[in-house]
């Protein structure tokens, strides 16, 4: 049978990329990349001659399709790495703008919540994508066509709106200033090249609630974060005490009281999308240690699978 590939780059698929409207609750203005993470403070910390390794999002999804010619990790300078269309200019910098002028306050929660929210709007942006990803694949391939794919789009269309309500009431706490409903827990631990910023949500919350129609909010976030600090680095481990379950608790006790916090940052690697490490991270066993990564992720999205810090 005849393998049809597309390239994620085409006209078509820009044209439909500009769909992506800004995060900010409201506003209807086209967004633009920009980093998930401040190059100059964080992804400048860890670069080698100013590049990064990367998983790239476009050949993820593309793999995730059905291609499996991608090739899913990139070394990229740090004026591509991490950036994806998020905000508009004026909210990226009104959001954000602490975060360019001054250090990460490791007593300011606020600051981890802003970071938490701006990992939160990347991962609805990722799925925006998707969705128009969902709208070019039958005008390109006849095969994207059909009941099955017409489901895979509404539940997509589901998971978008969950998505953006939770983003508004993170929006709402962020504006009135209010942690109280967050708990964060923060590590410092020996200096590990890596820059994280995501959330984590369990597909199986968010399926089970568009199988039930549930109107519950099926979203259920842990955010992480793993950023280069003062010489060391930092890992920031938060999640939502109203939407929180065993499942969560057990999962950040076993990263605090995980030892090797190097085989943590792998299980989040593992378990995340939005991270960049130094190209030498793993010496002369980059590619082996990226396949391995690349495998692992492959099982978990596809069957829910657990790694453990053992």
């Amino acid at each position: 049978m005849q393998k049809i590939v597309y390239d994620p780059y085409t006209p078509k698929e820009l044209a439909y990329a500009r769909k992506v409207k800004c995060a900010y609750p409201g506003c209807q203005c086209d967004a633009i990349n920009s980093h998930l993470l401040q190059k100059n403070r964080w992804l400048k910390n860890i670069a080698e001659d100013g590049k990064v390794l990367q998983m790239s999002d476009d050949q993820m999804q593309l793999m995730l399709d059905g291609d499996e010619n991608g090739n899913v990790y990139s070394i990229m300078t740090i004026n591509k790495a991490l950036s994806l269309p998020i905000y508009c200019p004026q909210h990226d910098q009104k959001l954000f703008k602490e975060f360019e002028v001054r250090e990460l306050d490791l007593n300011n929660e606020m600051h981890f919540l802003k970071l938490s929210y701006r990992a939160f709007c990347a991962a609805l942006a990722q799925e925006t994508r998707r969705n128009i990803f969902y709208e070019i694949n039958p005008t390109i391939n006849p095969d994207f066509q059909g009941r099955a794919f017409d489901e895979q789009k509404a539940y997509s269309n589901y998971v978008i709106a969950e998505f953006e309500k939770y983003r508004n009431d993170l929006y709402a706490h962020m504006k009135s200033k209010d942690v109280s409903d967050f708990e964060f827990q923060i590590i410092k631990i020996p200096r590990v090249p890596i820059c994280l910023s995501d959330v984590l949500v369990f597909e199986d919350d968010l399926l089970n609630a568009y199988q039930r129609k549930s109107s519950q909010l099926p979203i259920y976030p842990i955010f992480i974060h793993a950023l280069p600090y003062d010489g060391e680095s930092v890992l920031i481990l938060g999640y939502d005490k109203r939407y929180c379950n065993e499942r969560i608790l057990s999962d950040i006790e076993k990263w605090i009281s995980c030892e090797d916090k190097r085989r943590v940052i792998v299980e989040l690697m593992v378990r995340a999308n939005n991270w960049c490490v130094t190209p030498s991270f793993w010496g002369e066993k980059t590619e082996e240690m990226c396949e391995k990564i690349l495998t692992m992720k492959t099982e978990y999205a596809f069957w829910g699978g657990e790694f453990a810090c053992e």
